[in-house]
Formats: structure tokens, sequence, C-alpha cells
């Protein structure tokens, strides 16, 4: 797993004074959503309410997914929303979260929940806007064990061709 730390990301140029309100306003509401709202199902699947398709998107599964998608929505939803300003942040969020429910909906046959989605949007987007931006990333094994047994027990490799012509023949 992968733990973003925020970073002063600097701009040459151009300085936003922008207060990034809308993404503070997305969280609160993510938050909200999760502790008032979380007896309903708002999952998105083929036999969803037409509600659910917006929903889902403020809807998670548990406390430390909530936390862990506000903490990646606050260190890069901060930058963006500084940048874009806060009514096409607000757009670009929301639509992202319309998108991938409409898609969700159309196209696949599993529950559909979580902000997650839109918030690798706002990744997108941060780094299409900002690629020269650098992020501090902190990683933290939380499978020990798998870990442990990779370095006891390095993996063999196999060539391509091997996989390959093994496919291929019949027995």
């Amino acid at each position: 797993m992968f733990f973003p730390l925020p970073a002063k990301i600097a701009e040459s140029r151009i300085q936003h004074s922008n207060p990034p309100i809308a993404n503070g306003v997305i969280i609160a509401l993510n938050v909200l959503a999760y502790f008032f709202f979380e007896p309903f199902d708002w999952s998105v699947h083929r036999a969803a309410s037409p509600l659910a398709i917006l929903a889902y998107g403020f809807a998670h599964a548990g406390f430390w997914h909530l936390v862990f998608n506000m903490w990646v929505l606050w260190v890069f939803g901060n930058p963006v929303n500084r940048r874009l300003g806060n009514g096409y942040y607000a757009l670009v969020y929301l639509g992202a979260i319309l998108a991938l429910g409409l898609f969700a909906y159309l196209f696949l046959s599993v529950p559909v929940v979580g902000a997650s989605g839109a918030i690798y949007a706002v990744i997108g987007v941060a780094a299409l806007l900002m690629p020269a931006a650098r992020m501090t990333v902190v990683y933290a094994a939380l499978f020990p064990l798998t870990l442990l047994i990779g370095l006891i027990k390095r993996p063999s490799t196999v060539s391509i061709g091997s996989c390959v012509g093994a496919s291929l023949t019949s027995p």
C-alpha cells in the first residue's frame, strides 16, 4: 500500500491563491454521508435506482475506506482545486462520479461503491495540470508475511518464449 504525504508544489511563475473550498466541502459531504446515511444501499449495479448513480460516490465500504480516500483527496485535491478554482473543481469531481456511475450501471455486473473512481480522476487531473510536481510517497507493507516470504524465496524467472510454446502445444 502506498501512503502519499503532502508536499509543497513549487510552481514556477503562477501563484494561485484560491482557497480550496470545494475540496473541503466534498470531503465534508463524504464524511457526513458515511456517518448519517450508512444504512442505505448506495451501490451502483444493474438494478440500482437513478439516485444511486450519483450517490454511490459519497458512500464507502467501511471506516478505513473513507479515511484513506479522504486523505488522498486532501493531498491531491487541494492543489487541483487551487489550480482549477472551486466551480470547475466541483464540476470535475461530480462529473467523474456521474460518468463512472453510468459506466458501472451499464457495463459492470458487480456492485460499485465509493469515491475512489472520482479520486483517481482528481489524481489524473493533477498529473495533467502539474506534471513537474513532486510528491513524497511512503511505502507501508501491510502484509508482513507476504513480504517475509518474498524476501526468503525469490520467484523463478520464466521466459516469454517458453510460456508461449507451452501454451501452444497440445497433449
